[in-house]
Order: structure tokens, then C-alpha cells, then sequence
């Protein structure tokens, strides 16, 4: 069908205190109906910040897409039975100046094969998130293994969580490889087990993406000694480590800069644990972490990297 939006198509959504300009179409389905929607906004004048927003029966936001995407613009899994409700509007909150045509379709189809299940090392699996609490991946790691975990999808905002053979949490990632794919890099397991990795969506929306687990970790770092700057050269899609003995108590400031690639920084303690990071300190090539307490004697590792995975170039590394 098609559906079109005006200047006059304002909506208030009470519970966001947001006003967007836009339709809402009101849909009847079953419990765990597979649903696609898809919105054509070239048909005629087209548009861009076209968004599309799922509402259950009980006007709880269940999902969201951009129009323009690869495939449909929205997927979900419904909950349960009942009416909902699309809304698709101008969620760059442009005022239309004339009326914005589009086509608007919905499919009730099959559910895809959810992803998880066991994957090893050097192994590259296909998954697909389709229930907000994402998917499972178990793999046997041995004590002092270092491994990377790389999630990557063209359609959803990845997140992953590492969890140890008793189900604690040792490390959490969202753009760890630039939005929107994340990365556990370089994580030293402390001991042999079976490891669980959860590979989720973060907002709740489904769709397919790629599950990497490798030994070891790509990129180059050293040693690095306070006030001795040096010099780098990230390659892309990897990250440089470097490493220094702290004391606990002493206070540090760390400054990476760059004039090829928008620069960030982490800092890890002794036990692996992320401490602090910094993006942006005053401009995208420049990142601090600033008088920084550390918490414990021993040795410390600072990651150097790219905020968009794929980058690399030239950078300088001061440690005071």
C-alpha cells in the first residue's frame, strides 16, 4: 500500500515526550509471528531519516529501522497476540515542506534459525539474533589462552558478553571494532573451561551477522616508559598494545594523538578487567585518560586504537 507525510501528520508520543512527523498503521497478529515490514521511500520524492518504530499491544516500543536498509527495514518475533501498531515518521524531526510519498509493506513470514551452539578457534560462524536475550556460542578454552572475539553484522548494533565456566561476567563489548560490530580483544583466560560467548542486538532488533573467535590478538605495541613518547602505526581492523609496571596508588595521565584516524584509548589492570576509556579529549585525534588513579601494583596494558575498527594510520603514545 501507499502512504505519504505531511506537514499536518505531527504525532505525540507521550511516553517519549517526543513529537515526530509520520503515520502509524495498526496490524492484528498471533503469539510468535515472524513479521517483516518495509518501507520504499524513492518511489516518488523520496526522503531521507525515514524510521520505523514497532509498538506491542500494550504501546511498549519493541523495535525500530531506518528505511533504506538492505532486506526489510524492520524484523521481529511478536510476544503475543493482539494488535500493533508501525509507526513511520521523520525521525530526523524535519519538518515536511511538501508530502512525502513512500510504499509501505508487511509480511508475515518464517522464523530464521536462531543462532549459537558450540564454535572453536579459527572458526567463523553465521547467526542470527532473534529473541533480545541474543545467542549462546560455547567454546573450550585452556588457562592462559589469549583470545579475540569479533562480532560483525551489516543489519544490527552488536554487542557480546564473555562469560567463565561459572557463568560470571569477565568482559562486555559494543563497538569494540567500530559501530556497529563489537570485539573482545586480547582477553588472557584465567583458567580451563567451557566458555559461553552471548552474541546479542543492542536495542532488541533482530537480524543475521558473523561470530569470530581466534587465538591470540593482531596489532603491534611494546613497552612503553613515562615520559618517553612513542610512535605507532595501526593497521586496520587490529589494535596496539602496550604495557607498563604501575604501583598501586600512583596516578597517571595517558595521551594518544593522531592526524590520520579518529584516535581512542583503554586502559586494562593487571587482572584484564577494563578500567577507563577515552574517545575524544577537546577533538576526534586526540584521546586522554587524565590523571587516572591505579588501583593495584602490577602490570598494565594500554590499548591503543581506532574509534572506527577499519582505520589505522600514524599515532604518538605518551604515557606520564
Amino acid at each position: 500500500m501507499q502512504g505519504g507525510i505531511t506537514a499536518q501528520d505531527e504525532i505525540y508520543l507521550r511516553d517519549m515526550n517526543w513529537t515526530v512527523f509520520g503515520r502509524m498503521y495498526t496490524f492484528e497478529a498471533g503469539e510468535q509471528a515472524w513479521i517483516e515490514f518495509d518501507v520504499d521511500p524513492e518511489t516518488r520524492a523520496g526522503a531521507g531519516g525515514i524510521g520505523l518504530m514497532l509498538f506491542d499491544p500494550t504501546h511498549i516500543q519493541i523495535g525500530y529501522g531506518m528505511a533504506g536498509q538492505a532486506g526489510p527495514d524492520l524484523q521481529a518475533l511478536l510476544p503475543v497476540s493482539g494488535q500493533y501498531y508501525i509507526l513511520v515518521g521523520l525521525f530526523d524531526e524535519t519538518v515536511p515542506s511538501q508530502e512525502i510519498f513512500f510504499d509501505v509493506s508487511l509480511v508475515q513470514g518464517e522464523t530464521p534459525e536462531p543462532g549459537g551452539g558450540p564454535i572453536s578457534y579459527g572458526e567463523t560462524r553465521e547467526g542470527y539474533v532473534i529473541a533480545p536475550q541474543g545467542d549462546e556460542w560455547t567454546f573450550e578454552g585452556e588457562q592462559g589462552d589469549e583470545i579475540t572475539i569479533t562480532m560483525h553484522s551489516s543489519a544490527i548494533d552488536s554487542v557480546m558478553t564473555l562469560l567463565a565456566p561459572d557463568g560470571r561476567e569477565l568482559r562486555y563489548d559494543d563497538d569494540g571494532a567500530g559501530y556497529p560490530d563489537a570485539m573482545i580483544f586480547g582477553y588472557r583466560l584465567l583458567e580451563s573451561g567451557t566458555y559461553t560467548i552471548v552474541s546479542r542486538s543492542l536495542g532488541g532488533n533482530p537480524g543475521p551477522y558473523a561470530l569470530t573467535l581466534e587465538r591470540g590478538a593482531p596489532g603491534g605495541g611494546g613497552e612503553i616508559t613515562r615520559r618517553e613518547p612513542v610512535q605507532g602505526d595501526l593497521q586496520g581492523n587490529s589494535r596496539d598494545r602496550w604495557t607498563f609496571q604501575g604501583e598501586s596508588g600512583e596516578q597517571i595521565t595517558i595521551l594518544m594523538t593522531s592526524n590520520q584516524f579518529d584516535t581512542y584509548l583503554e586502559l586494562y589492570g593487571p587482572d584484564g578487567q577494563l578500567l577507563t576509556a577515552n574517545d575524544d579529549a577537546g577533538s576526534t585525534s586526540r584521546s586522554e585518560i587524565s590523571n587516572f588513579i591505579l588501583p593495584v601494583s602490577g602490570e598494565y596494558q594500554i590499548v591503543a586504537r581506532a574509534f572506527f575498527g577499519d582505520v589505522g594510520g600514524a599515532y604518538t603514545l605518551e604515557l606520564r
